[in-house]
């Protein structure tokens, strides 16, 4: 999560995908491993307009994978925690 503290704001979907191509790997596995730092507490979702609930995030997946569109569109962001 560089990325982020270089930045000096929280990353996007659009800052995931950057990132995904730059480092050849691919978005859905890019994101994976976002969701589960999320959930080891290592890094905190966020929305532009507030925090997102667990169930928000929940709908954000499709067949096991959070869904890049989904997620873009509801404006989403994670950065890490200090």
């Amino acid at each position: 999560m560089q990325e982020s503290w270089r930045l000096r704001r929280p990353l996007s979907v659009a800052d995931s995908h950057r990132l995904a191509t730059d480092l050849d790997f691919r978005i859905h596995d890019f994101l994976a491993t976002v969701c589960q730092l999320v959930v080891r507490g290592a890094i905190t979702w966020a929305r532009i307009r507030g925090e997102i609930s667990a169930g928000e995030l929940e709908r954000l997946y499709v067949y096991g994978r959070l869904d890049e569109d989904s997620a873009e569109k509801s404006a989403v962001t994670w950065e890490p925690l200090d």
